[in-house]
């Protein structure tokens, strides 16, 4: 996977420029970092912003929390909320009965090194996704990780606890019945909308009401080889390829063992 997108990007990881190699004749600095102060601004809210900044001033000194914490901080809380619910559910009833707190001890609990560090090791991604990137998609398994863990750590990993088996699957299977029928349900609803191709995905068009493949500009080089296909801005959805939504004139292309290599000229 390394090889692969260095061969595409000429970075290990895209567009995190510590992992670039900027000897390579398709590397190229300017777009990595363009793409890097990019990426985290959309993924701080940046098209929320009622202020639009530059992306450096709206990356910086935390300007971008009161947007994200209008639009991804709720999406968040509310795809989260039912795990938390779940949790709670679960700490109430499996010890429902059982005088838990007496014989809780902390010693027990850190006993477990391997556990204390994959606390560890998650709280420092979490701390890192915020800063970076905090987009629920992005984060989905360090949340998730980091909450059933703590759960984990501080009910589970218990030497003197006992809790009842039955409810606990009983919920557990209860869980899983709500999670499966929210989605089913949505799929469902997702019948009722009239758009090509519906219920699936659209191929052609963000656009509901377009349903053709786009007629896109063909781009040359000097020599009037074709090199790629130019969307005008929009998307490219499911449309002749290799198209893309930025045009540049200084866009090269080679063959080198079968594949057709695409790379920016430098100056």
């Amino acid at each position: 996977m390394k090889r692969k997108n260095i061969f595409i990007s000429g970075c290990m990881i895209f567009p995190l420029k510590q992992t670039c190699f900027n000897n390579l004749m398709y590397s190229n600095t300017k777009i990595v970092n363009t793409a890097s102060k990019e990426a985290e601004a959309w993924a701080k809210g940046y098209p929320n912003s009622e202020i639009q900044k530059g992306f450096d001033q709206y990356n910086s000194n935390f300007n971008w929390v009161k947007t994200w914490s209008k639009n991804h901080l709720k999406i968040i809380t509310e795809k989260i909320l039912p795990l938390i619910l779940l949790i709670i559910i679960l700490v109430s009833f499996s010890f429902r009965g059982k005088n838990y707190y007496e014989n809780f001890s902390i010693k027990n609990i850190f006993n477990d090194k391997k556990l204390l560090y994959l606390v560890y090791f998650l709280t420092f991604y979490l701390i890192l996704w915020f800063l970076k990137f905090p987009v629920y998609r992005f984060g989905l398994s360090f949340i998730s990780s980091f909450i059933i863990i703590i759960y984990v750590f501080l009910f589970i990993n218990n030497e003197k606890k006992i809790y009842n088996k039955k409810i606990l699957s009983s919920i557990l299977i209860f869980g899983f019945l709500v999670i499966c029928t929210k989605n089913i349900n949505r799929i469902i609803n997702k019948l009722d909308q009239n758009y090509y191709n519906a219920p699936w995905p659209s191929m052609y068009s963000m656009n509901e009401n377009e349903n053709k493949i786009k007629k896109f500009t063909k781009i040359y080089d000097k020599k009037n080889n074709f090199l790629y296909y130019y969307s005008n801005g929009v998307e490219c959805m499911y449309s002749n390829s290799p198209c893309s939504n930025y045009f540049n004139k200084n866009i090269k292309k080679i063959t080198r063992y079968g594949y057709q290599v695409f790379f920016y000229e430098k100056n």
